[in-house]
């Protein structure tokens, strides 16, 4: 099927969905477990089963549901085997990779404890640029403009003229590993 079906925010989109699936699949005879749906979260898949078992009245195989990250997961899956990287693992390998490609991120916070935050922070950013598949080409016109005279924060500046490095070594070692941070999978996925 290629087409977009849309519907007003004021509608019962369950309702609606169950009304087309049963129009174009169940009335047809189609097997259910060869459809799949992706929802933002877990939640709405619950509704659309009652809503499906309603008009089914007896006994079937459930399509697939996903949430979307789950999705990205499974199509990720079917090319390249990995595990999730753990919050904690992400900061610590930040930390490793600013430790030698940028020490002067760390100055003031040596230690892991002292640097966890700071961590945190690349970590949720470099997974915010690798979701939205942020292109190093963006990220340099970014240190360029704050080369001319942005008003930016002294540290973030100090971060932005290491992030291509410190999200390319980052990127290396979670391939290397097999162990892929979230903003990864979708990264991956999409290409």
């Amino acid at each position: 099927m290629e087409r977009i079906i849309t519907y007003n925010l004021n509608e019962n989109f369950i309702a609606k969905l169950a009304n087309f699936v049963e129009e174009n699949f169940i009335k047809k005879g189609t097997d259910l477990s060869r459809l799949a749906f992706v929802f933002e979260g877990k939640r709405p898949s619950l509704f659309l089963m009652k809503a499906l078992a309603k008009k089914m009245k007896r006994s079937f195989f459930s399509p697939r549901f996903f949430s979307i990250d789950e999705f990205i997961d499974y199509l990720l899956l079917k090319q390249v085997p990995f595990a999730k990287m753990s919050n904690m693992e992400s900061c610590y390998t930040i930390y490793t990779i600013a430790q030698d490609m940028a020490p002067e991120i760390i100055k003031g916070r040596e230690e892991f404890s002292q640097f966890l935050p700071w961590a945190r922070e690349i970590s949720n950013f470099i997974d915010s640029l690798d979701s939205e598949d942020v292109r190093d080409d963006a990220l340099k016109n970014l240190q360029a403009s704050a080369a001319i005279g942005y008003d930016i924060p002294e540290n973030i500046n100090t971060s932005l003229k290491n992030i291509i490095a410190i999200r390319n070594a980052y990127h290396r070692i979670a391939a290397e590993k097999k162990s892929f941070p979230e903003g990864y999978t979708y990264l991956q996925a999409s290409r």
